[in-house]
């Protein structure tokens, strides 16, 4: 009983976790909804946590594909993650400034654009945004790193490649093929296409 009131209390924090960081997911989808002067073009909405690297796990279903039964290896998973999710928190708190302008600039670039139809415009904007945001994604992948090296310590080698395998889907996932395009090049797919802003 003890052990699953502990367990429960580490999942309603990861709860409350991630959904204060799809408050942040939803604004970025509102903007990318918002402009819309092209002709049938589509503008991948930015966003902070794609930029950065950021997965934001479900814990139940990282429990799923890892298979983890026991008390103590889905506490300390869970507690793994919790920390995980607000050590990253913590970074774009303290770098909120800096994510709010790059947001700012990113938008305002993708709609100018869209408007003239100028993709070196596009490039540039995002040359500048990356820029930006390295240092910040530094921060991001160390936390990440933590995360990894405190799943060791509750999981089996199998689970643990079965991690990694699972991490990388997830990253993958930030990095979506890219659906717009310019004055109308619909089949073609540009260096930039799977970038992840």
């Amino acid at each position: 009983m003890k052990h699953f009131l502990i367990l429960s209390a580490i999942l309603l924090q990861a709860f409350f976790v991630n959904a204060q960081q799809g408050q942040g997911q939803g604004r970025g989808k509102g903007q990318g909804q918002g402009g819309g002067g092209g002709q049938g073009q589509t503008i991948t909405p930015f966003n902070i946590d794609n930029a950065l690297g950021v997965i934001n796990y479900d814990i139940y279903e990282v429990f799923e594909k890892l298979k983890i039964e026991s008390d103590t290896e889905m506490q300390g998973v869970a507690k793994a993650i919790s920390n995980y999710s607000s050590d990253v928190n913590k970074i774009k708190l303290a770098n909120s400034k800096e994510l709010n302008e790059v947001e700012k600039f990113v938008t305002d670039g993708q709609e100018d654009a869209m408007a003239n139809g100028n993709r070196e415009s596009m490039r540039y904007v995002m040359a500048e945004a990356n820029q930006t945001l390295r240092p910040i994604k530094m921060l991001a992948v160390e936390a990440e790193e933590n995360l990894n090296i405190n799943m060791v310590d509750f999981l089996t080698d199998k689970q643990y490649k079965k991690w990694l395998k699972y991490q990388s889907s997830k990253k993958a996932n930030l990095k979506p093929k890219q659906q717009s395009s310019m004055q109308g090049g619909g089949g073609q797919r540009g260096s930039g296409g799977n970038r992840s802003y």
